[in-house]
């Protein structure tokens, strides 16, 4: 799960990435057509990332979190699972390697 935002809107995305594009410094999602998404993430701007428990009411989720250098959220990731479900063991093991880095 994909939420990314700005001042006026969040982008909410739950499905799979098809068609990852760089173009001019912008890492680019053009699932138009497979998902109804689109995303345009200036990366390297991304000044800090953070791996994060959020608490829930089954335990916590791990949420992959991307902040620019005025320390504003730009992107967050989840592991795609439904409420009250738990997160996928990929999901886990992903994370966990970025922590063990």
């Amino acid at each position: 799960m994909i939420f990314s935002g700005n001042r006026g809107v969040v982008q909410i995305q739950t499905g799979r990435v098809h068609n990852l594009v760089r173009a001019r410094g912008w890492l680019n999602i053009l699932d138009a057509k497979e998902e109804g998404f689109s995303l345009h993430l200036k990366d390297d701007e991304i000044a800090e990332t953070w791996v994060v428990r959020r608490p829930i009411r089954e335990g916590f989720v791990i949420c992959l979190e991307g902040f620019d250098n005025r320390r504003k959220t730009v992107i967050q990731i989840f592991g795609r699972r439904q409420e009250g479900e738990t997160e996928p063991a990929a999901w886990h093991s992903l994370t966990g390697a970025l922590l063990a880095g």
